[in-house]
């Protein structure tokens, strides 16, 4: 971990692409050790500016100082990030590209704090790892605590001709300009059916007919249960409507684009991809 003199930044740009160091064997966000008299977060805003060349970022946000994390910075500013030797970017970490167990963990921290900024005034329910309801009440910008867990619905609404309905994310939301299928967090009282109608609704503007749709997975990660749900449904892509702040684009494709998008990294990175759509194990790594 982090010492309590060393900082680590999660730096931004305006295509929503964090910037990687690439200097050594594994790729990990740029840090630096905090100088005497100086402030972590006055370390932070000198190591932003001499990894991108601008004078001050849009924001400079604490988001965790743990074990686990280190003491990590958000960064963000609005011009897009032109790499240079020693730096790669992108929005989310390639299942490519090496890593190190810890820089993964960081990444993950930070998607899903930017997920959680959204609406941070949604309640949910906690559920136990048994999925019942405990009724304990949760605020969305607040941390989970341990042995809780929060209800998430993924829908995949296939149109008549075979093709999944997928929308590209808003760049200043967590993983920025990738594309995925609907879905999100249970609200207070819904349960995972109505959560994943409501979804689609929300974001797409569909309606769906919930006799039309049927989980196909379930998983379990460190607070979250997440169902995935599959959708029959008749719509064209001019029926769609783009949400300002959520939604940039949408589009359709076939359960082996969806793979080759999964590979390419231009796709949120969902565990369950191979077992859904190529009949394979889940993998461990994604959301």
């Amino acid at each position: 971990m982090n010492q309590p003199n060393t900082i680590t930044a999660a730096i931004r740009d305006a295509a929503g692409n964090f910037i990687f160091c690439n200097k050594c064997d594994t790729l990990t966000l740029p840090e630096t050790a905090v100088s005497d008299g100086e402030t972590q977060e006055g370390a932070a805003r000198r190591l932003f500016r001499a990894v991108t060349g601008e004078a001050e970022p849009a924001e400079c946000t604490r988001m965790c100082m743990d074990d686990v994390h280190g003491t990590l910075y958000y960064l963000s500013y609005e011009k897009p990030f032109a790499p240079g030797a020693g730096w790669l970017a992108s929005p989310v970490l390639p299942r490519t590209w090496k890593t190190g167990e810890r820089t993964a963990g960081q990444m993950e921290y930070i998607l899903d704090m930017l997920n959680r900024r959204t609406a941070a005034d949604e309640l949910w329910d906690l559920y136990d790892e048994n999925r019942q309801k405990t009724g304990r009440l949760q605020r969305r910008g607040d941390d989970i605590p341990a042995g809780y867990y929060h209800l998430v619905v993924h829908v995949w609404v296939q149109n008549t001709d075979g093709e999944y309905l997928l929308t590209r994310r808003d760049l200043r939301k967590g993983f920025g300009g990738m594309w995925e299928c609907s879905g999100g967090s249970a609200a207070l009282g819904d349960d995972s059916l109505s959560a994943a109608v409501r979804e689609v609704r929300e974001e797409t503007g569909l309606t769906l007919d919930p006799s039309a749709g049927k989980c196909v997975y379930t998983y379990l990660r460190d607070n979250y249960i997440c169902d995935v749900w599959m959708f029959r449904a008749a719509f064209s892509l001019d029926e769609i409507r783009l949400q300002p702040g959520e939604t940039i684009d949408r589009m359709t494709a076939d359960g082996e684009t969806v793979l080759r998008m999964a590979e390419e990294g231009t796709l949120v990175p969902f565990v369950y991809l191979d077992t859904v759509f190529g009949g394979k194990e889940a993998d461990a790594d994604g959301v």
